[in-house]
């Protein structure tokens, strides 16, 4: 049995809104996994410059900020490379 207009522009709708929602989902899921992967590439570069610190000698200069978020973005683009 053939759908009225009716129907079919309900049928649609239905289908135009689960695709809407679906994309939504997806893209929300992305959006949250780049963050964790991001989150994920501090804490390495963290623990590596601290781990080189603690193994350099005593005069070796300190570790900044700028040190820990250029590594995290070289390992960021690394993985997305």
């Amino acid at each position: 049995m053939a759908l009225t207009a009716e129907q079919q522009e309900l049928l649609d709708a239905q289908t135009a809104a689960s695709t809407a929602i679906q994309n939504a989902q997806i893209a929300a899921t992305a959006a949250n996994e780049m963050m964790r992967c991001k989150a994920d590439c501090l804490r390495m570069a963290q623990s590596i410059i601290f781990e080189n610190r603690r193994l350099a000698d005593a005069n070796s200069p300190d570790i900044t900020a700028a040190d820990v978020t250029t590594l995290a973005a070289t390992l960021n683009a690394w993985i997305n490379s």
